[in-house]
């Protein structure tokens, strides 16, 4: 399985994961060490999942 992340807010990513097979699998909050904090998505696809 291939994990791969997206922030939030980051449109072309997000669209390019789901056209591309990707399933949204978690949400969670990245803490950054400059006080900080971000959404993001994770996404995954299945081993051997070819890209169209």
């Amino acid at each position: 399985m291939l994990i791969r992340g997206a922030r939030a807010g980051d449109m072309p990513a997000i669209a390019f994961y789901e056209r591309n097979g990707g399933t949204r699998t978690d949400t969670r909050t990245a803490h950054f060490e400059q006080g900080f904090d971000l959404p993001e998505f994770e996404y995954s696809r299945p081993a051997g999942f070819r890209l169209r």
